[in-house]
């Protein structure tokens, strides 16, 4: 039987979701870090956009939708 401390809990328990995190800080730190490159790369594609007049946020959508599917 899988130790309880290495699930979720099936019911909220905010000190068994910070235990579970906790005991996980690679995990934590990669989505950190992937939603971060996300959110950054929006953000310039806008400035990019605003700056130039033109649609720079399209041709990165791809890629974004392609990183974002990925981070699951």
């Amino acid at each position: 039987m899988p130790d309880p401390r290495d699930t979720l809990p099936w019911e909220w328990n905010a000190d068994g979701v910070a235990g579970y995190w906790a005991r996980r800080p690679v995990a934590v730190a990669r989505r950190t870090v992937a939603v971060t490159f996300a959110g950054f790369s929006i953000g310039l594609a806008l400035l990019i956009d605003k700056a130039t007049g033109t649609f720079f946020l399209l041709l990165l959508s791809s890629f974004l939708l392609d990183l974002l599917g990925g981070l699951h």
